[in-house]
């Protein structure tokens, strides 16, 4: 994982058109009138204090990003919310979204939360293992309900600044 720069913006946007179109699996998702998916605002993590933009890169070979925000979503404290997590389909079931989940949680010590729709059972199976492993079993699960979208949404918390 390297830190992304706003020369990157271009290459984050791409990679995040396939992260969105992977995600219509899930849920439902319009293109705009460009053709292209508007979700992830790739901007506010290049440009805006507490947002971080990682490339995960595999042989040199870009593989997927991780965005950060550093504030939880669920719980009022002080951390980071693995806000999007990307991996390109060629490096899947290969070990780099461990090692990219890893790196990223090790550069940014301290407590985390991460979400996955219901839907997404792949991505929730994938984070389930990850989080155990990385925490040691020292993690917590909740559910909430996103009403917007009509899922569920399954979150993973942990405090890596404990160990």
């Amino acid at each position: 994982m390297v830190p992304a720069t706003r020369h990157d913006y271009n290459v984050l946007h791409r990679l995040a058109q396939f992260y969105q179109y992977d995600f219509t699996d899930f849920l439902p998702g319009d293109l705009n009138e460009q053709g292209e998916y508007p979700y992830v605002d790739i901007r506010r993590y290049l440009n805006q204090k507490a947002h971080h933009a990682y490339l995960a890169r595999v042989s040199g070979k870009l593989g997927g990003f991780a965005l950060i925000k550093e504030r939880p979503e669920q719980r009022d404290r002080p951390g980071c919310y693995l806000a999007e997590f990307f991996v390109m389909r060629p490096y899947r079931r290969q070990g780099v979204g461990r090692t990219a989940a890893f790196q990223t949680f090790d550069t940014h010590r301290g407590y985390w939360e991460l979400a996955v729709v219901g839907p997404n059972t792949p991505a929730l199976a994938f984070w389930r293992r990850v989080v155990d492993e990385y925490s040691k079993g020292r993690h917590e699960e909740f559910t909430t309900y996103d009403h917007e979208e009509g899922v569920t949404v399954i979150w993973q918390a942990f405090d890596s600044s404990e160990w």
